[in-house]
């Protein structure tokens, strides 16, 4: 089937028993599980087709009998995937059942220097996300600290202004039986209802400043929890892509 014009591996699933399948210089860009039903494929080559990333190479590896497998040949050419960074080392680890590649034979030593780079290549990142992790911990601890301090801070002023209005409360209340007949006594009560206004604005103030610290806080801490999941989200991409 080489040089078919070929855009999507298809119609397969009913050739259990096939063990070859040559799709070289094929418009062919995805893999996804159009093999999955064809367990006996031992050699199958995808020289100079439009794959062109590591995401379907995993797939194959569910062909336990595939040993050979051809992404580059000398005569059609080679995909773009043989471009990529980590190119041998992704196949080889990924797929162990390989014993022949891009028409050169994998030997024992190219396989072990293949999980050893992949392995420590997953603990280099493994470290990463660890740390970015740990640094977001820090970050949202020292901005919920900062929220803290400033909420207690607020508080301390908001309990002097609901002591104070209290006080006036009780003056007015106590002045107001003569308020009726003095005229000094009714200033008095005017001046204490004005004091009572303002703190009561005080007081409504500093509940919004605490609405407003504990919203910034909550914005701040999703934040910083989205940019570290988009952090990680990328390099396990980076990971399972082999650095491209």
């Amino acid at each position: 089937l080489n040089q078919n014009c070929i855009t999507a591996i298809q119609g397969l699933a009913p050739l259990a028993r096939l063990n070859t399948l040559w799709l070289a210089r094929n418009e062919i860009a995805f893999i996804c599980d159009a093999l999955d039903s064809n367990l006996a494929l031992t050699d199958l080559s995808l020289a100079a087709t439009a794959v062109g990333n590591f995401k379907d190479i995993p797939n194959l590896s569910r062909l336990r009998l595939l040993s050979t497998l051809a992404l580059s040949d000398a005569h059609y050419g080679e995909s773009p995937v043989c471009s990529l960074c980590n190119y041998q080392t992704y196949i080889l680890f990924h797929l162990q059942q390989l014993n022949v590649l891009d028409s050169y034979i994998v030997s024992d030593e190219a396989r072990h220097m293949a999980e050893a780079t992949y392995m420590k290549k997953k603990m280099y990142y493994n470290m990463r996300i660890k740390t970015l992790k740990r640094n977001t911990s820090n970050v949202i601890r020292k901005v919920m600290e900062a929220r803290q301090a400033k909420i207690s801070q607020i508080n301390l002023n908001l309990n002097v202004l609901l002591r104070q209005k209290k006080d006036v409360e009780r003056e007015l209340h106590e002045t107001a039986a003569t308020a009726q007949s003095s005229a000094a006594a009714q200033e008095e009560q005017r001046q204490l209802r004005e004091k009572h206004t303002v703190l009561e604005r005080g007081i409504e103030a500093k509940t919004r400043d605490i609405s407003h610290t504990d919203a910034l806080a909550a914005e701040v801490r999703e934040g910083v929890c989205e940019t570290s999941q988009a952090s990680i989200c990328r390099l396990m991409v980076e990971l399972e892509t082999g650095g491209n």
